[in-house]
């Protein structure tokens, strides 16, 4: 590539990491394309240029931003613009750099949901200790109106079903008042996994041709594969929670437990992809292909438990972790 070309490419994904960021300030459907637009051309725009000039770049967007944040809407606007647009690009550069770094791609899911969860501990605190408000109670209180306005609906149903919610009613109540709130860290970490794994296909695909073009070989998704540590931690967990009589431990352990068979979930994801890469499927009907098994998966879990697609793929991953089907060990020299 040419360094007239080069610099023009520069200016351009600057312009528009810099669009995007500015509008997801007033835009929900812009900021969650930001989400994983932004990671991607902010990676690219690492991978093109060295390191001096990335770093220039990104300032200069992050400046300008705040600036012109500043001189259209006020200080606080401003402020929170800088926030978002921190948020938005550091995911990118981890990527990018651990792409320069040949770093595997399970330390890049890592290192990308480390800064999710250290933002979402930040995001807590200020909100409990600063804007006094607690996000387990209003999570709880959420669950109530969400009850007290689907109520009718559900009674609105054929007599069978009307009857049986009538004579559990309390019951369901308190254990949705109950268990719901108590396993948000839960879902928090799972959308938080998942939300990384589109991010980092966002960059792996925006980064492709430098990496083609410099012989550079990342490790792909097909690559996760849960290890002798991961089943020990979930053994612990399993044995705290039979052992166990405190209430917050009891919900720490589920918390914990819970989100390590989320990524056995993926580590299962990524034997399925291994294997479609085994058969020569193209990458855009893999991507077809994950897509229809983490939503039937997810539709059977809640209409029909008995068979659920999610409880295969993690005794899949486990399977894995333990015989290693992938020799994944033998390729990395271990």
């Amino acid at each position: 590539m040419s360094e007239k070309k080069r610099l023009c490419e520069l200016c351009i994904y600057m312009a528009f990491v810099l669009i995007l960021t500015f509008l997801s300030i007033n835009s929900t459907l812009v900021y969650i394309l930001a989400l994983f637009l932004v990671p991607a051309l902010v990676s690219y725009l690492c991978c093109i240029s060295n390191r001096f000039e990335a770093l220039l770049a990104i300032a200069a967007v992050i400046i300008f931003s705040f600036v012109t944040s500043f001189v259209s809407f006020s200080i606080q606007t401003a402020l929170i613009n800088l926030i978002i647009t921190t948020m938005l690009i550091i995911p990118g550069l981890i990527c990018a750099y651990s792409f320069k770094a040949k770093k595997s791609f399970a330390s890049i899911l890592f290192f990308t949901c480390l800064f999710d969860f250290v933002l979402l501990i930040l995001a807590l605190a200020y909100s409990k200790y600063y804007l006094e408000i607690n996000f387990y109670t209003l999570i709880r209180e959420e669950i109530i109106l969400t009850y007290e306005q689907t109520l009718p609906l559900i009674k609105s149903l054929n007599k069978d079903v009307s009857y049986v919610f009538e004579q559990n009613e309390k019951e369901i109540f308190r254990l949705m008042v109950k268990f719901i709130p108590s396993l948000t860290p839960f879902f928090l970490s799972t959308f938080i996994i998942f939300g990384n794994l589109i991010k980092y296909a966002f960059c792996k695909i925006s980064c492709n041709s430098y990496l083609i073009r410099e012989t550079m070989f990342i490790d792909g998704f097909d690559t996760l594969r849960m290890n002798a540590k991961s089943n020990i931690s979930l053994a612990v967990c399993i044995l705290g929670l039979v052992l166990s009589t405190s209430d917050n431990t009891m919900m720490i352990l589920t918390n914990t437990a819970l989100s390590i068979l989320a990524v056995y979930f993926v580590s299962g994801l990524s034997f399925i992809e291994f294997k479609l890469k085994q058969k020569s499927v193209r990458q855009g009907l893999r991507l077809i292909y994950m897509l229809l098994i983490v939503i039937v998966s997810l539709i059977l879990s809640v209409f029909i438990p008995v068979i659920n697609l999610i409880y295969i793929i993690i005794f899949v991953a486990f399977l894995d972790s333990l015989f290693d089907f992938r020799k994944l060990k033998i390729k990395k020299g271990e």
